[in-house]
């Protein structure tokens, strides 16, 4: 039962439940029930149930998520930016092709997509990136005035760049030395603080059970001392003992009443300590089964010394205190300069939608919006007038 018990973390959580259930409703009879714990138990629910082992998981945990987010930092990651309509709308002082200067409203609608995957080299601490983009720009308003196409695209369907800092520190490489100690003590930090746990865990199951012992002898004392004192005032009240051994009596019958109000209240103290810490509150009682096969550990010294210097959290912060330290000196004699190379390589296209694929259903309106303009302005002749209609003419 015991094992199975230990296997099992929830069955213990529930057994724990409807024996304090049981408790409760057998208190409210007016029948109290102890929780019978063995030392095995108590190790078990200290491990499982505990305040300072869940503190101590929930501190591991923390650790934990912090050594996946370094180790996400070096794996490709894929970024996604886009723009879907950027919408702009102004006026501005432009030359026309007749060579005047005028106020041309301006409107175009702008769009943006750009795709791009990269990964860290950590050995150089460069950045390679592959990446995709796609940009449309659409005149809206004022194609008319500068003859540019309404819509134009750009397209980079494949770019291949590197970025590469000169001369300056590598955090990356430092990191991959660093935090995987750093993960390791955090683990070994856990396993160190559950066996701290269960190590108070036995320290308080033992001292509970000697105060009760000591409380079940204090009881024991007490009515011997008035068993005592009983029968040394019937033996004065026959006038068989002298009034120096009523008094006598009474002393040891107070000394065995003080020792006993004292182990009444150091179990107490104990039980509700007990209780605590195992996260069950104070309320329950506990009824401790002697634990007669504790094994008794052999252990060489040297084996023990080899192996808390291989293993104990505060063996490993020193090694990892001493690479954080010359990391700190190589990042103090980087800081003289940064310099950063760029290189990429990708192919670009460009596309447009010409005015002359709409010019046939437009080609009155722009010849009379031509010659109009032609013949209010001052010194504009037929070479003027031909140069403003050539955009639109073959």
């Amino acid at each position: 039962m015991n094992r199975l018990l230990a296997r099992h973390p929830l069955a213990l959580l529930w057994a724990i439940t409807a024996l304090v259930l049981a408790a409760h409703a057998a208190g409210a009879d007016g029948e109290p029930v102890k929780l019978r714990l063995t030392l095995r138990q108590t190790l078990t629910m200290a491990r499982d149930l505990s305040p300072s082992a869940l503190v101590a998981m929930h501190r591991y945990r923390t650790s934990y998520w912090q050594y996946v987010t370094f180790k996400a930092d070096y794996r490709p990651s894929f970024r996604l930016s886009t723009n879907p309509i950027d919408w702009q709308r102004s006026v501005e002082l432009q030359t026309l092709p007749i060579g005047i200067d005028a106020f041309v409203p301006h409107s175009q609608a702008n769009s943006y997509f750009n795709l791009e995957l990269s990964k860290v080299v950590a050995f150089t601490g460069g950045e390679i990136s592959l990446s995709s983009e796609l940009s449309r720009v659409q005149a809206l308003q004022g194609e008319a005035f500068t003859g540019s196409p309404p819509t134009s695209y750009s397209a980079t369907p494949v770019q291949v760049s590197y970025n590469q800092p000169l001369l300056a520190f590598n955090n990356y490489k430092w990191d991959l030395r660093i935090e995987p100690r750093r993960f390791t003590e955090a683990r070994q930090g856990l396993v160190e603080e559950l066996e701290n746990v269960e190590a108070n865990a036995m320290s308080y199951f033992f001292d509970l059970s000697t105060a009760q012992v000591t409380f079940q002898d204090a009881l024991t004392e007490r009515a011997r001392s008035e068993t005592l004192l009983t029968v040394a005032r019937r033996r004065f009240a026959v006038h068989k003992a002298p009034e120096n051994d009523v008094l006598q009596a009474e002393l040891a019958d107070l000394n065995a009443d003080l020792r006993l109000t004292r182990a009444r209240v150091d179990v107490e103290w104990k039980r509700q300590r007990l209780g605590t810490f195992l996260g069950l509150g104070d309320d329950p009682d506990f009824d401790l089964v002697q634990a007669l096969d504790v094994p008794t550990p052999e252990v060489d010294l040297a084996f023990a010394v080899a192996q808390a210097r291989r293993n104990r959290p505060t063996a490993m912060a020193w090694d990892r205190t001493l690479l954080e330290s010359e990391r700190s000196v190589a990042q103090a004699h980087a800081s003289r300069g940064y310099t950063t190379l760029h290189a990429s390589y990708g192919l670009a296209r460009t596309s447009e939608e010409s005015r002359t694929r709409i010019a046939a259903s437009r080609a009155p309106i722009n010849r009379y919006r031509s010659r109009s303009r032609c013949q209010s302005w001052t010194g504009g002749g037929p070479r003027r007038a031909s140069r403003w209609r050539s955009p639109n003419a073959r």
